[in-house]
């Protein structure tokens, strides 16, 4: 396990961050912050059998010398923030013994203004993109960059539930050769303010569905391509570019398709419980969070406990939320005033 690691190569010439050579397995890389690389910020490689993926999670990483995270197989790749890079914030490819495959890239903010946000190449098994927010990438209409692009064959490809905003092109997937190699699913994405295209599938008609598409240039959708069941063209109603997390009355609210969701993402982008009855579509769900202030009285306190009423509260509580209570913030025994316990919906 590598971790709290906090790395600059500003003063030399070449190098990675951190770096798992061909065959290393079931490692962590977690909570460590690498800046101004020579090389990429995190680089593994394929663990050829020798156990268990390779876990990249929690790291903080910019101006990374090429891709900010490179993998070529094997890894888990998850809640890490990427302020920018070099080359790609999130590079799948072929090195040494090691093709795409068994991947999965779920949680992650990359704010990329050049080149991918996220990409795979030479697909040759399961790949998942999931619950990811890319703002600001895509590049100019005659490249080939996108906020998440899939370059070359794919065999067994999830893109869902991910948000793509403020950039050139959201998605973007070619097909190298025979088109029909290309098999996948395209569900559950937000896409919204992209210059060029939300979808941009060239030469190959890739499954696609509940997506929003909102304030795109255009669309390519492949060889007798369409834009598949549940597709919405609306404002999706979010807080803000920066920060896309639906507001209430958001046409993304149970909009998306719980079939597309993998079973393993419970939590969306935010930590928030990914579902709450339908899927959202994008990368945050809605969520009623709110703070309410609880003034523990000789009324309403037996003993330890204090009673709380759930009428207080304006916003709905599932039988699955928590209440939290937060540390006391006054000594035992001195009033305290504006200083009471905070009891807030978590979940």
């Amino acid at each position: 396990m590598i971790m709290f690691f906090h790395t600059s190569a500003a003063t030399v010439s070449q190098g990675d961050g951190i770096e798992l050579k061909e065959g290393s397995a079931g490692n962590v890389i977690r909570d460590n912050v690498i800046h101004d690389t020579g090389y990429p910020c995190i680089l593994t490689y394929a663990t050829v059998g020798n156990g268990g993926p390779n876990v990249i999670e929690g790291n903080a990483l910019w101006g990374c010398g090429d891709h900010a995270i490179q993998s070529a197989a094997d890894a888990i790749i998850r809640n890490n923030l990427i302020l920018g890079s070099v080359a790609n914030g999130i590079a799948m490819q072929p090195h040494q013994a090691g093709t795409p495959a068994n991947l999965v890239v779920v949680h992650n903010t990359v704010l990329h203004a050049t080149n991918d946000a996220i990409r795979v190449s030479g697909i040759t098994g399961a790949v998942t993109i999931a619950n990811n927010v890319v703002v600001g990438s895509g590049g100019a209409p005659g490249n080939q960059q996108a906020g998440i692009a899939i370059k070359q064959h794919a065999v067994d490809l999830s893109i869902v539930n991910n948000t793509v905003v403020g950039g050139g092109t959201a998605i973007h997937a070619v097909a190298l050769g025979d088109p029909l190699f290309f098999m996948g699913r395209i569900a559950n994405n937000l896409i919204a303010d992209q210059t060029h295209y939300g979808l941009r599938l060239s030469g190959v008609a890739v499954a696609n569905d509940h997506n929003l598409l909102h304030n795109v240039g255009t669309n390519e959708l492949g060889p007798g391509g369409v834009l598949g069941a549940g597709t919405l063209n609306a404002d999706p109603l979010i807080e803000s570019p920066a920060y896309p997390r639906p507001v209430a009355g958001s046409p993304v609210i149970d909009a998306g398709d719980n079939g597309a969701l993998p079973a393993f993402t419970l939590f969306d982008a935010d930590g928030e419980k990914r579902q709450q009855g339908p899927v959202d579509i994008g990368a945050i769900e809605f969520s009623y969070d709110g703070t309410r202030i609880h003034d523990a009285t000789a009324g309403n306190t037996f003993g330890n406990d204090s009673e709380l009423d759930l009428d207080d509260y304006s916003f709905p509580l599932f039988t699955t939320d928590r209440l939290v209570v937060s540390p006391l913030r006054v000594a035992q025994g001195v009033s305290a005033g504006s200083a009471n316990l905070g009891v807030y919906q978590s979940d």
